[in-house]
C-alpha cells in the first residue's frame, strides 16, 4: 500500500474525503463517506461512529500519513449565519480522526485558509478544473454533481443548499489540492 494523504470536509452524517498518493500528489480517491450512525444516538457516538466510517474507508485504499482537515470558523457579527454550537461536532470529528491515525501529520485549514470567500459553485468547479482527467476517474457521483452545478447555475442557488452532498466530496478533495499547492489563486496579469 502507498503512503496516502487524507483531506476531508467533516460532517457529522457524512465527511466528503479525497485521498490522494503523496508521492505524486494525485487524488486517488474521492467519496461521500456517510456515517452508519443515528441521529437518535449520543452526539459523541455520532462523533467517533463518523471517525470510524472515514477510518475504514481510507484504511482499505492504503497507508495514511497525513492528514488534511478542514478547521471549524465561527465568524463574528453579520458573518455569521447559523449556529456556531453545530460546529463543535465538526472539531470533534477532526479531532477523532487524528486520534484513529496517531502516526499522521495534521494539518488543517479554516475555510476561507483554504478556499477564500468564493460562492460553493465556484469552488466546486475550480476544483474540478484542477484535476486530472485520470483524478476525475476516481471522483464518485462527478455525473452527478457536474449536473447539479448546471442545474444551480441555472436556477441562481448554490449547490451546498440544494441538499446535494457531492459538493462536500468537492471540499474534501479540494482540501487535499491547497495542500499539495494544487489549489493556488488563478491569477490573471495584463500583458
Amino acid at each position: 500500500m502507498s503512503p496516502l494523504a487524507l483531506s476531508l470536509d467533516p460532517g457529522i452524517r457524512g465527511c466528503g474525503v479525497g485521498l490522494f498518493d503523496v508521492g505524486s500528489r494525485s487524488l486517488v480517491c474521492a467519496s461521500y463517506v456517510k456515517s452508519y450512525r443515528t441521529t437518535d444516538e449520543p452526539l459523541p457516538e455520532r462523533v467517533r461512529g463518523m471517525a470510524l466510517a472515514v477510518k475504514l474507508h481510507a484504511s482499505r485504499v492504503g497507508h495514511v500519513v497525513q492528514i488534511i482537515y478542514e478547521w471549524p470558523q465561527v465568524y463574528q457579527g453579520s458573518k455569521q449565519t447559523g449556529d456556531p454550537n453545530d460546529l463543535t461536532p465538526l472539531a470533534g470529528v477532526d479531532a477523532a480522526i487524528a486520534a484513529f491515525f496517531p502516526e499522521a501529520a495534521l494539518c488543517g485549514y479554516d475555510p476561507r485558509g483554504w478556499k477564500g470567500q468564493v460562492n460553493s459553485n465556484e469552488t466546486a468547479r475550480r476544483i474540478l478544473r484542477r484535476l486530472s482527467p485520470a483524478e476525475r476517474a476516481t471522483f464518485e457521483d462527478l455525473d452527478a454533481l457536474e449536473a447539479k452545478l448546471e442545474w444551480c447555475e441555472r436556477v441562481g442557488k448554490e449547490i451546498k443548499e440544494t441538499g446535494c452532498k457531492q459538493h462536500n466530496t468537492c471540499d474534501g478533495v479540494g482540501i487535499g489540492l491547497k495542500f499539495f499547492g494544487r489549489f493556488e489563486r488563478e491569477r490573471v496579469y495584463a500583458r
